[in-house]
Formats: C-alpha cells, structure tokens, sequence
C-alpha cells in the first residue's frame, strides 16, 4: 500500500475548501510552510504544528503551538510524543534548554501558559527543537529532533489571524502597539432533536434505492457484500425522517456512502417511504458534485444525532479531513470541521470550523 497522498484526494480537498461564500460555512486558513503548518477556525483560534522533515518519517514526539483570539484564552506550547512511555521530557532550541516537565496521561507536556509566549518566540527564532528524556534517573536520550524552518512565518501567520500584527503581544509580528482584540462569537446551528423509533425502511426498499444511486460501477459484486444502512433520525407528530446511507465504494482505507433522507407520514400506517438525496451547507470533502454528496467513513451517532464523514489522506492517518454534522429539519448543519493536507506527522487534525448547536424539537 502507497503511504504518499493521492492526487485524488488532495484535488478533492481542495475543492471542498474553495466553496464560495453562498455555499455556507468558511473553514478557515490551512497553510504549510517549510517544515511547518498552520491552521485556524472561524472565531481565529489556531494551531501550528511542525511536521515531519518527509512523507515517511513517524516521529516519536512533534511540537504544537496553540492560541485562541482575544485578550483571554488559551496558550499553549506542547510537546506530543507519539507513545507516552516517557515520564518527564525537555525541550532544548538550538541547544539550550527551554523547558522541562512532566508528560501527562495523553502524552503531552505542555509549558506553562505564563511561559508560552517566550517559548514560542524562542521556537520562532530557532532553527532546531530537540526533545529528550528527562526522567529522573535516566539518561537524557534525545527522543526527537523537530526542525524550526518556517515556525516564524507560521507564527507570524497565526499572529496576523488574531489580530495581534504590530502589538507586544504579537509572536512574531510585535510592535509598540497593545492588543484590544476580542473572542468571536460562535455561530449557531439549530439541531432537531434526535428520535428512536422501529419503523425504517425496509430492505427491499434500501435495494431499489441503491440500484438507482448511481454506484453501478462501484458495486458490482454482490450486493449482499455492501453495509447499506438505515438509521432513525428525527420525528413529529406528522412524519418520521430516517438517514439512509448507501455504500458507494470501498477503498484500502476508506469506504464512501451516499446519505439520504426518507420520510414517512405518520398518519397511515401503510405510508411508503420517500426518499431524497440529503442536503448539506457544507459539503463533505470528498463531494465534488453538489447534487450528490459523499460521506467517506461515514458514523451516525444516534444518541446525539451527529453524522460524521471522515476522508484518510492515506492509510497512516496524517493527513485528511472531517467535519460532523446535525440535521435541522431540511439539511446537514456543519457544526464542526478538521483539516490537514500536509501528510506528514500530524495525528490529530486542527479544526478549521466550528459553531454552536442549539437543539429543538421537530414539532417546533
């Protein structure tokens, strides 16, 4: 199996983030540079990341920088190791020892936020990170070498998102100026509240919809050996609508489906289902057809009513993009959305979106 990044995927990527601003939700900025990459989400909160010095290489321990917009919020410089099977790590740049600590149960040290500044402007000024094995009794081994080549113009970006260019509270970009900026609001998105219910479409029915879905080419072995499935989704006193989704494709490590949405009068009992193509404001990244979208890895959390799409970049997991979604009655909501295009090292995807969900019920 390839481990480099499809060109597929990543024309595909790019596309879902290129949707014009009537197509709703704008994710924000995700931009490498050199051995570094920084992300942030609509409200200005960001997260830059070293990467890997190439497409191979798994580092066992990398270095984030973490800010959110506004006077207060968090910062944070942390070290990640990739097996937390370390007790206490340093940090040296370029030789000198910037911070020591204790590595918690997720595998992080982060610096203390009364330091991340200095830190990060010390990250910004350097050339190389180290991180060794500080634990008591130990000989320091060097765990990684994380290399600093683009963190400033990383930084100077992230300073630049949050208003901070010109102001001593700046990163990179500092000035005389001091920083008034002010946390954004989230947007909301409204949920309809999720129902349980027995009733769903019947297999037959999940048949006669996938011979019509257009995933001729893709199924082409029994259709016994695909996972369509139909799951309850919300309920009035006049209708129930349930989310189908029909299996359209199986990758080394992605699977697509095409969701839709059937509904059913309550009010007869013998009342078929009806089936549409579900509608989002956002599309999931791999849909490069608006009228017919494509969740990759697609999840339908039934308890909270969220359906997720999640599109590996390639088989290692590094790279890609998410987003999850509610349903409001007429289409998909966008509440939240991650992103990574540089397939090199970084595990957890920043978030590029995220809103507010306000949940009511179907009869309003």
């Amino acid at each position: 199996m390839s481990h480099m990044p499809s060109l597929f995927f990543l024309a595909l990527l790019a596309a879902a983030q290129a949707q014009p601003a009537s197509a709703g939700p704008q994710p924000g900025p995700n931009q490498g540079y050199d051995n570094w990459h920084i992300a942030c989400d609509n409200i200005a909160s960001c997260e830059a990341n070293a990467l890997a010095s190439d497409f191979r290489l798994d580092q066992p321990a990398t270095l984030l920088i973490q800010r959110q917009a506004g006077q207060v919020g968090y910062f944070r410089v942390v070290v990640r190791l990739r097996d937390p099977d370390v007790a206490r790590v340093g940090l040296l740049v370029d030789g000198r020892k910037l911070a020591e600590g204790e590595v918690d149960s997720d595998g992080r040290f982060i610096i203390a936020p009364s330091r991340a500044l200095k830190a990060a402007r010390a990250i910004a000024g350097g050339r190389q990170a180290t991180v060794v094995n500080a634990t008591p009794g130990v000989a320091p081994i060097i765990l990684a070498r994380i290399s600093l080549k683009g963190s400033a113009a990383a930084l100077r970006r992230m300073d630049a998102e949050q208003g901070r260019t010109g102001t001593s509270d700046a990163i990179v970009a500092r000035g005389r100026r001091s920083y008034r900026g002010k946390a954004e609001i989230l947007p909301v998105v409204t949920q309809i509240a999720p129902a349980r219910f027995e009733k769903l479409p019947g297999r037959k029915a999940i048949r006669e919809l996938a011979a019509t879905s257009g995933c001729d080419e893709q199924r082409r072995n029994d259709d016994e050996s695909f996972d369509d499935r139909a799951q309850p989704l919300s309920q009035s006193d006049e209708e129930q609508v349930a989310l189908v989704m029909i299996e359209c494709g199986i990758g080394a490590y992605n699977v697509s489906a095409l969701p839709y949405i059937a509904r059913r009068d309550r009010s007869d009992d013998d009342a078929e289902w009806r089936f549409a193509p579900a509608r989002f404001d956002y599309r999931p990244a791999w849909s490069a057809n608006p009228d017919r979208p494509l969740l990759v890895n697609p999840y339908y959390n039934e308890q909270e009513g969220i359906l997720g799409s999640y599109a590996k970049g390639r088989g290692l997991g590094d790279c890609g993009s998410g987003q999850s979604y509610v349903w409001d009655g007429d289409m998909f909501r966008l509440f939240e959305a991650s992103a990574m295009d540089e397939c090199r090292g970084v595990w957890q995807w920043p978030t590029v979106w995220r809103a507010y969900v306000q949940r009511r019920s179907a009869d309003g």
